[in-house]
């Protein structure tokens, strides 16, 4: 089919929406298609070289491993005294944990994973 010889300027524009809905829809499944194909000549490849296919795709960051970006991470260190005071541990080191630990303090005694609560002492 000639596409220079389609005059579109005759069609309807109910008829024109149709077309780029059809468009967009046939671009999308080759685009899939072209993955999927991707996908299994890589796949061939590493089966005949001997190395997994995660192995490579953990290699090249294809893979995240990690939470979503944008998700919630949980708090891992907080003040004993001030609550309000907390660290998830990522990022720099807020100042009242400097201080924490330039006064004498551990940073376990802030970690909320190793904190043992001796409930016989919080009772007297």
């Amino acid at each position: 089919m000639e596409l220079s010889s389609v005059n579109l300027q005759q069609w309807e524009k109910s008829d024109l929406l149709v077309l780029q809905k059809m468009l967009t829809q046939e671009l999308e499944r080759r685009n899939n298609q072209s993955k999927k194909e991707a996908m299994q000549k890589i796949n061939a490849i590493c089966q005949n070289m001997g190395v997994p296919m995660l192995e490579i795709l953990g290699m090249t960051g294809l893979q995240r491993t990690g939470p979503k970006k944008g998700t919630k991470v949980a708090i891992r260190y907080q003040h004993p005294q001030r609550k309000e005071l907390i660290w998830t541990g990522r990022g720099r080191q807020p100042v009242w944990m400097r201080e924490w630990l330039e006064a004498g303090g551990t940073i376990d005694e802030l970690d909320l994973r190793k904190a043992s609560f001796n409930l016989t002492a919080a009772v007297q």
